[in-house]
C-alpha cells in the first residue's frame, strides 16, 4: 500500500523537520528502520523535501557512533578481552555504509569482533510462518555455523528479528545457543560500564 506508506513518510518527516532545523540528527536503533528513513521513503516520495532532509540526517546507531569517534572522539572506552561474533544484518548491508557494527566494536580495546556476512534466513516476518520456517532455518545454518566457528564469548546481530531466529538455528545445528543474541550497541554499553554484565548476550 504505497499511498499509506507515503502518508506515513510525510507525517513523520514533518514531525522531525523542526528538530533537524535546530541541528538534531535522527538515530535509528534498528537497521530496517534506518534503511526505510534513509533510502526507501525518498524513493517512494522523491518530491517531498522534508522526506529528503530526513534521509540526509538519519543514521544507523552503529554508523553514528563510528561517525562520532571519527569527527569528535569518544570518551575513553574500557578494555574488553572478548571474542565477539557479529552478524552483518541484511538491512545494514543494503545501506551501503560498510560493516559499521564491526567498526564500532573495534573501538573497544582488546575486543576481537569477527564478521559473518550471511543471511539469517528470517526474511522479515516470512520466516515465522509454519510453511516457511524449515526453509528459513536451512538458509540460516551457514550463518549460524560461521558465528560459532571461533567459539565466541559473545554473539550479536544488528537485526532484532535475526537474533532470535539465529538462536533457533544454532540449536537446530546441534549447538547450545546463547540465552539471547543482542545488539552490538549493548557490548559498547558494557565497555562503558552502562550495563550489568549479567545482561550481556553471552555465548554459551
Amino acid at each position: 500500500d504505497l499511498p499509506a506508506v507515503a502518508g506515513q513518510a510525510q507525517r513523520i518527516s514533518a514531525f522531525f523537520a523542526p528538530l533537524i532545523a535546530d541541528g538534531w540528527d535522527v538515530v535509528a536503533l534498528t537497521t530496517s528502520c534506518a534503511l526505510m528513513l534513509k533510502s526507501e521513503w525518498p524513493l517512494i516520495d522523491p518530491a517531498n523535501q522534508q522526506v529528503q532532509v530526513l534521509s540526509k540526517h538519519t543514521f544507523d546507531v552503529s554508523e553514528y557512533v563510528v561517525r562520532l569517534a571519527r569527527d569528535t572522539g569518544l570518551a575513553p572506552i574500557g578494555a574488553m578481552d572478548k571474542d565477539i561474533a557479529v552478524h552483518f544484518a541484511c538491512h545494514a548491508r543494503a545501506q551501503n555504509m560498510g560493516p559499521k557494527a564491526l567498526e564500532m566494536l573495534r573501538l573497544i580495546p582488546d575486543a576481537r569482533p569477527a564478521l559473518t556476512e550471511r543471511c539469517s534466513g528470517h526474511g522479515g516476518k516470512w520466516g515465522i510462518f509454519k510453511d516457511n520456517f524449515d526453509t528459513a532455518v536451512k538458509v540460516g545454518k551457514p550463518a549460524a555455523r560461521n558465528l560459532l566457528k571461533n567459539d565466541p564469548d559473545i554473539i550479536v546481530s544488528e537485526c532484532p528479528l535475526a537474533g532470535p531466529h539465529l538462536k533457533q538455528v544454532i540449536e537446530a545445528v546441534g549447538k547450545e545457543p546463547p540465552a539471547r543474541i543482542g545488539h552490538p550497541i549493548e557490548v559498547l554499553a558494557l565497555a562503558y560500564g552502562l550495563m550489568n554484565p549479567k545482561e550481556l548476550p553471552h555465548a554459551p
